[in-house]
């Protein structure tokens, strides 16, 4: 589908700029601006190129006062890298963009106030481009930054079937749009058209804000957190992912093509039941999302956490050997390190961390690491990730790759053959 979406024609100049420069057009018709890809396939990213030998990245992506407080967690030991100044979310290695970035329209989950228009169809496209430019610029001033540049929009997904539970008022809202503009069409009609309205638009503010931080910052690696879903809550089917769910990712090529790279989420929380099972479903579902894009060899960065979503509980050893195991054992390219910004406000919070990173999960993560990188090394000419059966996988902090059965490779994106020795 091409990028489209319909909006006001003012300062038509600056549209038209920052449109040149995402490598889009734009025609005027019947008082609407109509935004229209102008370029063929996936535009470029750092990623793209070819690289050097692999490395599993580790990176911490949540603010904390503990710095403040004069507890060094000493992330840079275990493998960590983190912003020069943890205390703050923007920095030189990490950067996350939320709800309230971009002129994101949505929502209020308690209010009902629709923000910058609520819905992504009602969102004025110059307005978004013009504070996402500025809101990129300002907060990663260094034009050469490298690191993670991360966009967390959880409000509405850009599928408006997926909108369901609290997401539901998206749906609705849509639907009431096209009634209060054409009252006389008829249901069935008004549910069609509601649903494109949302998902073009949604494509649109999606992939325009990737393509402008792409421009603005070629060297960032930019993608959206939590994609692809999964929607796997549910014990009785063994925590296997939601079919419209994979479905709708099967769909959405369009956002994970023109992501930098991916970024989805294992966050564990403390009613599951066999989260060996759950996490598995979720990686799995994201290798094979990438296996099915344009650029198999795309990078793959999981977001995992210290503790338990909605809960102080720290995870245990278990499921911190098996959530960071998994990962590496799966071909992917690191782990974004998250957690309750709340727990580590206070110095019995940020010591009891340092005492988790110091006992267990600093040394898991450092082995992780070790035997990823000497995996790829032996078995995929540096080029690869080692994808391995992990049949015989034990829950051990100190794993060792060569007493698992079967290694294939994912090769990096410029090569290719059984051991990714080959340049494309």
């Amino acid at each position: 589908m091409n990028d489209v979406v319909m909006t006001s024609s003012k300062s038509w100049n600056f549209t038209m700029l920052i449109l040149g420069l995402l490598g889009l057009s734009a025609t005027c018709a019947f008082g609407q601006l109509i935004i229209t890809s102008s370029v063929g396939g996936e535009t470029s990213s750092p990623h793209s190129k070819e690289t050097d030998s692999f490395t599993f990245k580790i990176y911490w992506g949540l603010a904390s006062k503990c710095s403040n407080l004069g507890i060094d967690l000493e992330l840079q030991k275990w493998g960590i890298s983190a912003n020069k100044d943890t205390s703050v979310e923007m920095g030189d290695v990490f950067n996350g963009f939320h709800s309230h970035n971009f002129g994101y329209p949505y929502i209020d989950d308690d209010t009902r106030k629709f923000i910058n228009g609520g819905l992504p169809q009602a969102r004025n496209l110059r307005k978004h481009l013009e504070i996402a430019t500025v809101e990129i610029i300002e907060k990663i001033p260094n034009s050469q930054f490298n690191g993670l540049a991360i966009i967390d929009w959880e409000k509405w997904k850009p599928h408006l079937d997926e909108n369901f539970d609290k997401r539901t008022i998206y749906k609705n809202a849509s639907v009431d749009l096209v009634k209060q503009r054409i009252p006389n069409l008829d249901d069935t009609s008004v549910n069609e058209l509601a649903k494109v309205e949302y998902e073009m638009a949604a494509e649109s503010l999606m992939k325009g804000v990737l393509r402008l931080g792409k421009t603005l910052r070629p060297n960032a690696t930019w993608g959206f957190y939590h994609y692809p879903y999964c929607h796997n809550k549910e014990p009785s089917t063994d925590y296997e992912c939601l079919n419209a769910t994979v479905a709708s990712n099967d769909k959405m090529t369009w956002l994970f093509d023109e992501s930098s790279a991916i970024f989805p989420s294992i966050y564990l929380h403390p009613y599951v039941k066999n989260n060996l099972q759950f996490v598995d479903s979720k990686l799995q579902e994201a290798l094979r999302v990438v296996n099915n894009l344009q650029e198999p060899g795309k990078p793959v960065y999981v977001y995992n956490r210290f503790n338990y979503s909605n809960s102080g509980l720290y995870y245990n050893i278990g499921d911190i050997e098996m959530s960071v195991g998994k990962a590496a054992i799966l071909s992917f390219d690191g782990i974004v390190l998250w957690g309750s910004m709340k727990a580590l406000e206070n110095m019995q919070s940020c010591t009891e961390l340092k005492q988790l990173l110091a006992t267990v999960y600093g040394p898991v993560l450092l082995n992780t690491k070790t035997q990823a990188e000497s995996c790829s090394n032996k078995m995929c000419s540096g080029h690869g990730r080692c994808l391995l059966d992990d049949a015989r996988f034990v829950s051990d902090a100190l794993w060792d790759w060569r007493s698992l059965d079967f290694v294939k490779c994912r090769c990096m994106t410029g090569w290719t053959g059984n051991n990714c020795s080959k340049k494309l």
